[in-house]
């Protein structure tokens, strides 16, 4: 742009010569009028350059939040069927445990499945949904389970922590062999005070424990 600015004012001295220089004075403050105008338009193009990739980098940012929940609730339950040796992700048990016929039980081996904190369970000791916040006036909290070819003896142990302080722990033990059972082992607010924040809660098997699973008591 400078240069076209200096070739121009060239032309301008060169036809204005004859001329008192007033012609000059103007047709320079003319150029110089343009030459801002020109820069403040450039500016305008940064600036709204800049705002364009902070929303695409937000909007990317967004969707790579949406893939990563989305990847964590289809990864809660791994399956496998039969005929094939082939691992298939099953839909996350947001609404209730997945039933049995999702499972290949034929091997004999005992697992447990689907284990986090609700805070609802069914007459049959299943979660209604899998949940990650409560509050001291539910009363309750959950940590549930689904034992696949559970065995008559297992223990089933909670141990429950509010920070790295262990509060409460609390076991069942299962009373005869079946393939298929949900577990739910409570804890309540007569068993501990449900203080404000993070806790984490640790199902073990026959003394062998599974990943703490985390939850969150809000305060209301």
């Amino acid at each position: 742009m400078r240069y076209w600015i200096i070739l121009l004012m060239c032309i301008v001295s060169a036809c204005g010569a004859g001329n008192d220089g007033e012609d000059i004075i103007d047709f320079e403050a003319d150029i110089q009028a343009y030459s801002t105008e020109a820069a403040n338009l450039r500016s305008g193009m940064v600036i709204e350059s800049t705002t364009i990739v902070q929303t695409v980098a937000a909007s990317e940012a967004q969707a790579n939040n949406y893939l990563q929940y989305n990847s964590l609730l289809r990864s809660t339950t791994v399956a496998l069927f039969p005929p094939t040796s082939e691992v298939r992700i099953v839909a996350n048990d947001i609404e209730g445990p997945l039933p049995p016929e999702v499972y290949d039980l034929s091997s004999g081996e005992m697992r447990f499945v689907q284990i986090g904190p609700a805070g609802e369970i069914d007459e049959n000791g299943c979660f209604r949904a899998k949940q990650q916040f409560f509050r001291p006036s539910s009363g309750v909290v959950y940590m549930t389970a689904v034992a696949l070819n559970l065995r008559a003896g297992t223990s089933v142990r909670a141990d429950w922590q509010y920070g790295s302080e262990l509060v409460h722990s609390n076991s069942w033990v299962a009373p005869q062999s079946e393939q298929y059972r949900c577990i739910a082992i409570a804890l309540r607010t007569s068993d501990t005070e449900f203080a404000l924040g993070n806790w984490s809660v640790t199902l073990s098997i026959n003394g062998n424990p599974t990943e703490p699973r985390s939850f969150t008591i809000l305060s209301g």
